[in-house]
C-alpha cells in the first residue's frame, strides 16, 4: 500500500500544473496500539484551508472524544515555498518531511 501511494500521491498534485497542496498523515492519541487507524488527508495548499482543516479536526476530537496527536502527526507539503510551508505546519502543529 506504501509503494502504491508513493506512486499515486504525487499525481494528484503533479509538478506541471503548480498547485500547491498538503497532505497530513494524522495519528489519533490512543491508549492502545493494536489497531491501525491511520489517516491520510490531501486539501490545498493555503492558509485558509489548513486553518479550516485543524478547526474541523479540534471540533471533531471534542465531539468523539478521540483526540488528535499532532506531535506525531506529519505534514508533506507539494509545490510550497518555505515560508509557506513553516506557516502552514505552525497552524498544524506537526512535523514536516517529503516523499523519499
Amino acid at each position: 500500500m506504501a509503494n502504491r501511494l508513493q506512486t499515486v500521491l504525487p499525481n494528484l498534485c503533479c509538478h506541471k500544473c503548480n498547485c500547491k497542496a498538503v497532505i497530513l498523515k494524522l495519528d489519533f492519541a490512543k491508549a492502545f496500539d493494536s489497531y491501525a487507524d491511520d489517516t491520510l488527508i490531501v486539501c490545498n495548499g493555503n492558509r485558509e484551508n489548513v486553518a479550516a482543516l485543524k478547526e474541523v479536526l479540534d471540533k471533531f476530537a471534542m465531539a468523539t472524544g478521540l483526540h488528535n496527536n499532532f506531535s506525531k502527526s506529519t505534514m508533506v507539503p507539494m509545490n510550497l515555498q518555505e515560508d509557506e510551508i513553516s506557516c502552514l505546519a505552525s497552524i498544524l502543529q506537526c512535523k514536516v518531511e517529503s516523499f523519499p
